[in-house]
């Protein structure tokens, strides 16, 4: 079983504060993560993580693997070089090795 932890939608997020995300997987472990951010008042997404690297603005973000008592993951520290221009949307998906899919 895959979960994913973000801020939900509506969740007042300031332009300089970073966004934290978890992504964890109980067996089977987590194969891909791909991470994107919707900008409503800009009327687009962009690609923070595809599974290899931070593109810029993304580029000063970090990724940490860890374990917990519910399974092994990926905590996503998400820094935007400029700052946020408007209320960002977390959106993840994620998929372990035997083919099990989450979203958010």
């Amino acid at each position: 079983m895959i979960t994913i932890t973000a801020p939900a939608p509506g969740v007042l997020i300031r332009p300089d504060q970073d966004i934290d995300v978890y992504i964890r997987a109980n067996a089977p472990a987590l194969e891909r993560v791909v991470v994107s951010v919707e900008l409503p008042g800009a009327g687009r997404t962009e690609v923070v993580w595809s599974g290899m690297a931070y593109p810029p603005p993304y580029t000063e973000s970090l990724i940490t693997p860890f374990t917990d008592g519910f399974g092994a993951g990926f905590h996503f520290k998400v820094r935007r070089t400029y700052g946020w221009p408007d209320g960002p949307v977390v959106r993840v998906v994620a998929y372990d090795v035997a083919g099990g899919e989450a979203i958010l």
